[in-house]
């Protein structure tokens, strides 16, 4: 599962602040995991997009030369 919208075509019936308010009641009952799942972890996989602190730790590593990197960037 993962969050999404139809923005602009939305704003048609709701603001968006209202729009997420009702995402937000729908899953209240969700655990903190779970609503991370939703929110953020589903997308990461799905557009295959890493945090900004794997990539610090990462390019961090390859400085001292512990992990190469190729010329693309980090291939995850």
């Amino acid at each position: 599962l993962m969050v999404g919208s139809d923005w602009p075509v939305c704003l048609l019936a709701s603001d968006y602040p209202e729009w997420f308010s009702c995402v937000e009641e729908l899953m209240s009952n969700l655990t903190e995991s779970e609503q991370r799942c939703i929110y953020e972890n589903t997308a990461r996989q799905w557009y295959r997009l890493i945090s900004n602190k794997f990539r610090n730790a990462v390019t961090a590593a390859n400085s001292i030369g512990i992990l190469p990197v190729s010329k693309r960037g980090i291939g995850i």
